[in-house]
């Protein structure tokens, strides 16, 4: 997919960073004018029928992550297969994670320490009826982003939900009560 997007006049592709477990590229969709950001996912074989609980939760995340429609979450484009690999399509936020944030601004005031909790608060209450995603989210992986001049335009955005990792095991007891806990709040 990646070569596609890559090689077609309506579309380009390029490598943003790479772990273990995923790639990641930025895209342009000039049909639809807009930046994407290119998921695919390393060490998950759909060929492979070893892989099938590693697939069916990816699809199970995706399927709840698609449903969400919050301005303080991410959105997901698509998702899907491509030569074995799986692969998820999410919207391109021009702005940095909150963990990169923190360690580069610390100490931040406590007004914008609120803030910042007020917004994540905001976007975890967008979860609610979704423990599958509440368990999985990376708080520190939320991104922040600059949507005006002031900093009153500043969005946090939740971004990560664990589509990266489905070989990951499920969340142990102890996440599942935080995202039961989250959820009743």
């Amino acid at each position: 997919l990646a070569r596609e997007l890559g090689n077609t006049r309506s579309a380009a592709a390029l490598e943003l960073w790479r772990t273990d477990r995923e790639v990641v590229c930025l895209a342009s969709l000039a049909e639809e004018h807009r930046w994407v950001e290119l998921h695919v996912v390393s060490g998950v074989d759909t060929h492979d029928t070893g892989s099938r609980p590693a697939v069916q939760t990816f699809r199970s995340l995706a399927q709840s992550w698609r449903q969400i429609r919050n301005l303080r979450v991410l959105e997901l484009v698509e998702t899907g297969e491509d030569e074995g690999a799986l692969f998820y399509v999410t919207e391109f936020v021009d702005g940095e994670t909150l963990d990169a944030y923190l360690a580069r601004c610390a100490p931040v005031p406590a007004w914008w320490a609120i803030e910042l909790a007020r917004q994540l608060t905001l976007a975890l209450l967008a979860l609610r009826g979704r423990p599958d995603l509440l368990a999985r989210t990376q708080v520190f992986n939320a991104r922040l982003t600059l949507e005006g001049d002031e900093t009153e335009h500043a969005l946090v955005r939740l971004a990560e939900f664990g589509l990266g990792c489905p070989n990951d095991p499920p969340p142990d007891e102890s996440l599942s009560e935080e995202a039961r806990a989250v959820q009743e709040v």
